[in-house]
C-alpha cells in the first residue's frame, strides 16, 4: 500500500519506512492538529542544541516521516502538524548523543520532552566466514521498542550509522538504555552479504555481537527453453548452506525462498536468457530457474523450471558457465484443513504453507577434497534446501510448481508435515494436506500471555 495525500493532510511524505504489524496495532494513529513544541535535554535536564526532531505518521503498513527542524540554543524546535495527520510518534535524535522517542496518545499534541544520552554501550565485532576482522561495515539499529511502542530508525535516522575500524570492532553508544526488547541491526558492506546479523536482547545481554559478513563472487550462465532458446526475464536462484549459521532476516511467505540454514540469492535473465548472480562464498548451492511467479498469475505464462543443478561455491565461482533448461513444471495441488473431526475447517490465505526440498545426501557424498573449508570442525550437516510459501484461497486450495525432487508440505505453527512427495516427470500430483498438532512452544507461549 501507498499512502494517499488525503491520509496524511495532503502533505508530501518522504523517507517511507516499513513497519510490522504489531507496531501498527500497538500505536494507534490519532487525528490531531496544530503545532508540538519539543524540548531536548541531556539526563541532567541541561539543553541539547542542534538535535533534529521529527514527527512519524502511521499509514496503512507504513511510517512516514511527515516534518523534522532542529532544536535551538535552548533545546527547543516546534513541529508543524498537518490537521488531518495521524500522528504515531515524536522523535529526537543527534550524531554522538543518540536517539529517543514519545508514542503519541489520545487527543491534541501537548509539548513534549525528550531526554537524550542515557544510552546503552554495545560492542560490534564484524568478521568474514574465514574469521577475519571486516572493516568499514556500516551498522544501525533497524528499530527500537518501549512498551507498546516502536521507532523505525533504519532510513530516517543516518546520525545513528557507524562503521568498523580495522580490527573489525564498532561501538555502539546511541540505543536508549530503557528499551524493553530486542533492537535488530542494519549491515552493509559493498561486495559482501550478510550471514549473521546482530540483534540485542535486553533480556540476555551480551559482552560483544558478532556479525559475519561473506565476500559475493559471480555465478554466471544462461537459461534456455525446451528448444534451446534463450529465455529471457526467467528468475534464478541460489539456496546454499555453509558452516556459519544464515542470518535471520525474516520471511517475504511469497514464492520461493532460502530453507532453514540457508542463503538465499534471486536475479533475473537479460533478453538473450544471460545472467549474472552474485552469491556469498564457501557454499553449497542448490541453483535453479523458472518462469516468474508474476508471468505465471498475472500474464498466464505456462510455469517451466529447470531442473535442481547443484554447485560447489569455494573460492571465486566457477569459472565455467551454468546452463539452465527450462521445462513443464510438475504442478502439485490439494485443499489444506485443520483441526480434528467436526472441527475441521480450510486453511485461511495467511495460514504459512510451505512446500520444503531438502537435499540431506549429496554433499556427504563429495569426496573431502571437494568439501568446503571447515576451520573449526563445525560437525553440523550441510543440507542445501529451499522452501515455495503457498497462498491458499478461503476453501483451503493450494496451487504450486516445482521441479523434480523430493518435496514435504509443511505449516507454520504445526508440527504435522506430510509423506514425501516424489515428483519426478509427472505433468501433476494431488496432495491434499491435514494438520491436527499445535507445535509445542506455540501452546506455551499462548499459555503464558
Amino acid at each position: 500500500d501507498v499512502c494517499s495525500s488525503d491520509l496524511i493532510g495532503g502533505v508530501a511524505a518522504t523517507n517511507v519506512t516499513w513497519v510490522s504489524a504489531a507496531s501498527l496495532t500497538a500505536t494507534t494513529p490519532q487525528r490531531v492538529s496544530g503545532a508540538a513544541t519539543v524540548t531536548v535535554t541531556n539526563p541532567s535536564q541541561e539543553p541539547i542544541a542542534a538535535a533534529r526532531v521529527g514527527v512519524n505518521a502511521e499509514c496503512r503498513i507504513s511510517s512516514i516521516l511527515l516534518t523534522d527542524q532542529t532544536t535551538d540554543a535552548s533545546g527547543r524546535a516546534v513541529l508543524r502538524v498537518p490537521s488531518e495527520a495521524r500522528l504515531a510518534s515524536v522523535f529526537a535524535v543527534k550524531r554522538d548523543v543518540g536517539v529517543n522517542f514519545n508514542s503519541f496518545s489520545i487527543g491534541e499534541v501537548g509539548p513534549q520532552s525528550i531526554v537524550l544520552g542515557n544510552n546503552l554501550r554495545l560492542q560490534v565485532r564484524a568478521v568474514d566466514d574465514e574469521n577475519k576482522p571486516v572493516a568499514n561495515v556500516e551498522i544501525v539499529p533497524s528499530a527500537i521498542r518501549k512498551g507498546n511502542s516502536s521507532l523505525q530508525t533504519r532510513y530516517d535516522t543516518p546520525e545513528l550509522l557507524v562503521k568498523t575500524d580495522s580490527s573489525g570492532r564498532a561501538t555502539v553508544d546511541t540505543v536508549p538504555a530503557d528499551i524493553t526488547s530486542s533492537v535488530l541491526f542494519s549491515l552493509k558492506l559493498a561486495g559482501h552479504t550478510i550471514v549473521q546479523s546482530i540483534k540485542y536482547d535486553p533480556k540476555a545481554p551480551q559482552p560483544e555481537m558478532t556479525a559475519i559478513l561473506a565476500p559475493l563472487v559471480e555465478l554466471q550462465g544462461r537459461v534456455i527453453d525446451a528448444d534451446g532458446k534463450p529465455a529471457p526475464k526467467a528468475d534464478v536462484f541460489a539456496f546454499g548452506a555453509g558452516y556459519q549459521t544464515a542470518s535471520p532476516f525474516g520471511s517475504s511467505r511469497s514464492g520461493f525462498e532460502a530453507g532453514e540454514k540457508n542463503t538465499g540469492f534471486r536475479t533475473t535473465t537479460d533478453a538473450e536468457g544471460n545472467f549474472k548472480l552474485p552469491i556469498a562464498h564457501n557454499h553449497y548451492y542448490a541453483v535453479l530457474a523458472a518462469t516468474s511467479q508474476a508471468d505465471i498469475a498475472y500474464r498466464g505464462k505456462r510455469a517451466d523450471i529447470s531442473a535442481i543443478q547443484m554447485q560447489l561455491v569455494r573460492g571465486p565461482a566457477p569459472v565455467y558457465p551454468l546452463t539452465l533448461t527450462l521445462k513443464p513444471a510438475t504442478k502439485i495441488y490439494g485443499t489444506a484443513t485443520r483441526g480434528a473431526g467436526a472441527q475441521s475447517r480450510p486453511f485461511g490465505p495467511t495460514m504459512g504453507l510451505q512446500l520444503t526440498w531438502r537435499d540431506a545426501d549429496s554433499y556427504a557424498n563429495l569426496p573431502p577434497e571437494q568439501r568446503l573449508s571447515n576451520l573449526k570442525d563445525d560437525p553440523r550437516p550441510i543440507i542445501p534446501s529451499f522452501r515455495f510459501w503457498m497462498n491458499t484461497s478461503w476453501q483451503g486450495e493450494f496451487t504450486c510448481y516445482v521441479p523434480p525432487g523430493r518435496y514435504k508440505i509443511t505449516a507454520e505453527l504445526y508440527d504435522d508435515e506430510s509423506p514425501v512427495i516424489e515428483v519426478t516427470d509427472q505433468p501433476e500430483i494431488k496432495a491434499d494436506f491435514h494438520v491436527k498438532n499445535v507445535l509445542p512452544d506455540v501452546i506455551r507461549a499462548g499459555l503464558r500471555a
